[in-house]
């Protein structure tokens, strides 16, 4: 169900199940812990960051209370709390769940698992949103060929546009935008061809590969996919989530890069509605 993302009538058989589980002693308590981490996707579908985040908290309490044992299960909730906690801002407190998580993956999985990518990719998130671009390369770099060690085609895995995505981010920050655009392309061409249309995943990369064109002066090009990119967040998220805000930033600065004054009103006006 939550597959299906039916998340209301997940919820009833999680918390019968959690009832159930909560009698179970020793190693079998591992269950609960899974519980809680799958509530926490439960409350995140349906917009409540602050349960998804008590539920992850239950979750990790669950696994510190385990017999000595190596437990994989424990690295998604760590990965999941810290992506929680950084979506917050909240980047110091994040840092060491993403660490652990990281570690905890390498151990169990090695350095030929999508599991680990995907801890290096949320590594590779934390420091760029900390300014530490060079650690953040690094991260999401080792992200990407630790995905094409683990995927035979890793060309046919949205889970492997997330570092590309990273990587584009991060170059174009610091100016290396030509290269930033290659993979930046290569990240929106995937979702492109795996998502639906209108996925939230495929906006995001829109807004930074036009964000990316702006910086090359390439504003034909660039225009269509801010307007893309601030339509589809438009139809997917609330109106003050950071995104929005974000979008609307990236066509302010198109249109007086371009010298569109009527443009430039409205979206400069929706901006400051949103950011009031």
């Amino acid at each position: 169900m939550l597959d299906q993302r039916q998340e209301r009538a997940a919820e009833g058989y999680l918390r019968e199940a959690l009832t159930y589980s909560s009698a179970f002693n020793g190693k079998e308590r591992v269950f609960v812990a899974m519980l809680y981490n799958d509530l926490s996707n439960e409350a995140l579908y349906r917009g409540d960051e602050e349960e998804s985040e008590r539920c992850l908290r239950a979750s990790l309490d669950e696994y510190r209370k385990l017999p000595p044992g190596t437990y994989v299960e424990m690295a998604v909730t760590l990965s999941n709390l810290g992506a929680t906690l950084i979506t917050k801002g909240k980047y110091t407190e994040a840092e060491p769940f993403v660490l652990e998580g990281l570690e905890l993956r390498r151990k169990i999985l090695g350095d030929a698992h999508t599991g680990t990518a995907g801890a290096l990719y949320r590594l590779s998130d934390l420091r760029y949103r900390q300014g530490r671009y060079s650690e953040a390369q690094k991260a999401a770099q080792e992200s990407i060929e630790v995905f094409k060690r683990a995927l035979a085609t890793p060309q046919d895995s949205v889970l492997f546009t997330n570092p590309l995505f990273e990587m584009g981010l991060i170059l174009n920050k610091v100016g290396r935008i030509y290269e930033a655009e290659a993979y930046l392309r290569q990240a929106l061409d995937i979702r492109t061809r795996l998502l639906p249309k209108g996925n939230l995943g495929i906006a995001k990369a829109e807004g930074a590969l036009g964000e990316c064109l702006t910086a090359q002066k390439r504003y034909a090009e660039a225009e269509p996919l801010l307007l893309d990119s601030y339509h589809g967040l438009t139809s997917s998220q609330g109106e003050k989530d950071p995104r929005m805000i974000e979008a609307l930033d990236r066509l302010v600065k198109l249109y007086e890069q371009i010298g569109n004054a009527e443009a430039l009103l409205k979206y400069r006006m929706l901006l400051a509605r949103q950011t009031q």
